[in-house]
C-alpha cells in the first residue's frame, strides 16, 4: 500500500512539474513574441491595436487597411446575409482572417447581446406563466 501511494505521489508530481515547466515556456514564448510584435510596430498601428469600429461602418478590408484591434457588432448589426449563427460566423471569420493573415494579430470581435438575452428571458418568463397556468387549470 505504502509502495502504491509513494509511486501515485510520484506521478502526481512529475505531471506537476510538467505543467509548470509548459506554462512557464508557454509564457516566456508569447512574451518575447509580443515584445516582437510591439518593437515592430509603428505608432499608428499601436492607436490603431485599441480603436474599436463597428461593423456597419468599417469592412473587413477597412479592419486590413487600417489594422483596427477590435470590431462591434452593435444592436442591430445582423450580417446583411441572415441572422443565423452561421452568418454570424461567417462574418466574424471574414473579419479576423483578414487582419490575421496580414499581421498575425488577433481581431476582438464583439457582439452586443443586451437585448437577446432580455427576450430569451421574457419568453422563458412567459413559457413559465403558461406551464403555471395549465399546472393551476388541472389541479
Amino acid at each position: 500500500m505504502k509502495v502504491k501511494n509513494i509511486i501515485k505521489k510520484g506521478l502526481y508530481g512529475i505531471v506537476a512539474g510538467a505543467m509548470v515547466i509548459t506554462s512557464t515556456y508557454t509564457g516566456v514564448y508569447a512574451a518575447n513574441k509580443v515584445d516582437t510584435l510591439l518593437a515592430n510596430m509603428t505608432i499608428e498601428e499601436k492607436a490603431a491595436q485599441i480603436m474599436q469600429v463597428d461593423v456597419r461602418w468599417a469592412t473587413p478590408e477597412d479592419v486590413l487597411k487600417y489594422q483596427f484591434g477590435s470590431i462591434l457588432a452593435g444592436g442591430g448589426a445582423t450580417p446583411n446575409s441572415g441572422n443565423s449563427m452561421t452568418d454570424w460566423a461567417t462574418r466574424a471569420d471574414q473579419y479576423q482572417k483578414a487582419i490575421v493573415d496580414a499581421h498575425k494579430i488577433p481581431l476582438l470581435y464583439g457582439v452586443d447581446a443586451y437585448m437577446v438575452i432580455i427576450m430569451l428571458m421574457m419568453q422563458l418568463c412567459f413559457l413559465i406563466i403558461l406551464g403555471l397556468q395549465q399546472l393551476m387549470m388541472n389541479l
